[in-house]
């Protein structure tokens, strides 16, 4: 299959949408808290859960690769002009419309507090930002900081990682030819991931070298699952022990492993629910 159009269009996975949801909760939780907090103090307990609330974001990045690997893959194995065109077009159109809204509205507040002599935040709004944010390239700086709709940033790594991933895939289903391969390949993308959070942050270009391994490991799993013709996940785990691993790895106090429990605990979950399928429990599938 050598285009987006000639492949044929995989079943959706219901489950997914609502893990999605749950990783946004927990971002938007994150950004909210501290007002969250003065309404209701005895929200306190739940701290050490929501502090962990930006680890939401390689959860999403995992997220995205399983999802556009489960999709195209099957696409990508002959890369043409035409298939590429066509999958980046429907990428752009699918995360650039929101991002646009959003950057102009930021526009908007800055022109108004500007009028106001009225500082809205310590952040940056240089033409030459908003211009980089214009064409979703504001993270492509080897000292990137948070400037005019600081959420985006998110979206210009992701969109990175769009550019990269049909040749990706072709590298992919020439090599990862076999489940231990596959598995082996998502194992050092986990680890790797979990390398960029805890040490990266100093040297340049984190932001996109945080996607390349998260979204790698994504993708893995679906790599190892479409060869390999293994039945289901061990009765004993289960998605719901998985975010329940990954909810005790929040208060884990050691520096690193709580990292680690997080981000693994995430990735568990989407294999988990990619596996079971309609089998998950029906919370999982409800809309």
């Amino acid at each position: 299959m050598s285009s987006t159009r000639s492949a044929p269009s995989p079943r959706e996975i219901p489950s997914l949408t609502a893990l999605r949801g749950l990783l946004a909760g927990w971002v938007v939780a994150y950004h909210f808290w501290n007002d969250a907090l003065r309404l209701f103090p005895a929200l306190d307990a739940l701290t050490p859960l929501v502090a962990r609330g930006h680890l939401a974001v390689p959860g999403f990045f995992a997220l995205s690769g399983f999802v556009l690997a489960y999709h195209y893959t099957a696409s990508f194995r002959t890369l043409t002009l035409r298939g590429v065109g066509r999958f980046l077009g429907r990428r752009l159109a699918r995360v650039y419309p929101v991002h646009l809204v959003t950057l102009l509205a930021v526009l908007a507040m800055v022109g108004v507090a500007d009028r106001l002599d009225y500082t809205l935040t310590n952040g940056g709004y240089s033409a030459a930002d908003f211009a980089r944010n214009l064409l979703l390239v504001q993270t492509w700086t080897p000292d990137f900081r948070l400037n005019w709709n600081y959420p985006s940033w998110s979206v210009s790594s992701e969109w990175f990682a769009y550019l990269l991933f049909p040749a990706s895939v072709a590298v992919a289903t020439r090599t990862l030819t076999s489940a231990r391969r596959a598995v082996a390949f998502g194992v050092a993308s986990l680890a790797a991931s979990v390398a960029v959070l805890e040490c990266w942050r100093p040297w340049p270009f984190y932001e996109l070298v945080l996607v390349v391994p998260t979204f790698s490991t994504g993708a893995a799993i679906w790599w190892a699952f479409r060869v390999t013709a293994s039945g289901r996940l061990p009765p004993r785990i289960t998605p719901e022990l998985c975010v329940a691993a990954a909810v005790v790895g929040c208060y884990l106090p050691v520096s690193g492993l709580n990292t680690a429990v997080v981000v693994t605990g995430s990735v568990a979950v989407i294999a988990g629910l990619a596996r079971l399928g309609p089998g998950c429990h029906g919370a999982w599938r409800a809309r």
